[in-house]
């Protein structure tokens, strides 16, 4: 087993060596390398218990208890430097890391015992009769872990309702891999509640052969976060970000647009010239359109053109954008100049960008795939 354990090493110091490598390195990047760092770490520790090193060295026993608290936090604050763009990390979110701390704090009187000492205590206390510093070490082991990836995935939503606020597309941006990792976190710690279990059964074992299974999990968790890590780009630039930040500061308080400047008897009109805009120019061709570029176009503030776009119409930035793609893709596709190309080619000459946001939206929008609209809608020959 100990084989995993180096595998998992070898993978996280090099994505480590990647990113350093990596030219205009964002605070996300930044958080990645150190939070691979203390994985490569964890992984240490954890060859240390598989190679039974506290046989020859008993004050090892322990040393890497406490680390499991820290991966959430890391998780978090990778996926917070990522949504949020900060330009860099608050002190207060640092505290997010005092559980991990905590545990070897209260944990001090079994760190400072003999090497004598902690054997008899693992094989005979710990099983038998806990001490309270142990129980709520233990809480705080098990359950900070999928506390967390619960909390990244309500993040996460928050964030898809963000970007489709801003964005006309959400490929790169709308982190699908960092769900899917949170999710793999979770199932890895439904396996280590099992194993748990099963140690707990076999009083004063401390190893069990279902933990291989752990940490092969965590090796493939490894080799993602550092690939798709090393891919992402950034999500938010610096304009798309600070041109509403006082939008979304009203909006989290319930007050959109109640300071805006834009009379209700100006709305109709602003909003004709904006679908006039949006049918004469189509900046929607443009599968990379933001809100803010949308706005430097149309001559409107992004604020007030989030306004129009929102009460005029109904809609977000994302949906308003996109009906035109899917309307401007209807039409081409019975264009008889337009019958030798595929479905997806017409697709991206109307503004999509990949075919999985195509297939979403064009299904979304109208009740029906691409495929089966074409179907319908094209002649027969």
């Amino acid at each position: 087993m100990s084989f995993i354990f180096l595998i998992g090493i070898a993978q996280a110091l090099f994505f480590v060596v990647l990113l350093l490598s990596k030219k205009g390195k964002s605070l996300s990047d930044k958080v990645l390398i150190v939070w691979l760092l203390f994985i490569a770490t964890h992984l240490f520790f954890a060859y240390g218990d598989a190679a039974q090193w506290a046989l020859q060295y008993p004050h090892w026993q322990g040393l890497g208890f406490p680390l499991p608290v820290a991966e959430g936090p890391f998780f978090f604050l990778y996926v917070l430097t990522l949504t949020r763009n900060p330009s860099r990390i608050k002190p207060y979110d640092y505290l997010h890391f005092l559980p991990f701390f905590l545990v070897y704090v209260i944990s001090w009187d079994f760190y400072s015992m003999s090497g004598a000492e902690k054997t008899h205590f693992i094989q005979e206390v710990l099983w038998a009769d806990p001490p309270l510093a142990t129980m709520i070490s233990q809480v705080l082991v098990y359950v900070t872990g999928p506390a967390y990836a619960l909390y990244v995935l309500w993040q996460l939503r928050a964030h898809r309702k963000k970007i489709r606020r801003f964005f006309s597309y959400s490929d790169d941006v709308d982190l699908n891999w960092i769900r899917n990792l949170a999710i793999g976190m979770l199932l890895i710690w439904v396996v280590v509640w099992l194993v748990f279990l099963l140690v707990d059964g076999e009083k004063g074992k401390t190893s069990h052969p279902g933990e291989a299974l752990i940490f092969v999990a965590v090796t493939l968790f490894v080799f993602s976060i550092g690939y798709f890590g090393l891919k992402q780009g950034r999500v938010f630039t610096f304009e798309a970000v600070t041109a509403d930040s006082n939008e979304a500061a009203e909006a989290l308080a319930g007050e959109k647009y109640q300071k805006s400047g834009l009379k209700s008897q100006n709305q109709k009109a602003l909003l004709e010239k904006l679908l006039d805009f949006m049918e004469e120019e189509k900046p929607y061709l443009n599968p990379q359109l933001t809100l803010r570029e949308l706005a430097e176009k149309s001559a409107f503030s992004p604020h007030h053109l989030s306004q129009l776009i929102n009460e005029g119409r109904g809609q977000n930035f994302f949906d308003f954008v996109n009906q035109y793609r899917v309307s401007a893709f209807q039409a081409a596709i019975a264009e008889p100049q337009n019958q030798h190309l595929t479905l997806l080619a017409v697709a991206l000459d109307c503004g999509f960008n990949s075919k999985s946001s195509f297939n979403r939206t064009f299904k979304q929008m109208t009740g029906q795939t691409p495929s089966q609209y074409a179907q319908i809608a094209l002649p027969k020959h």
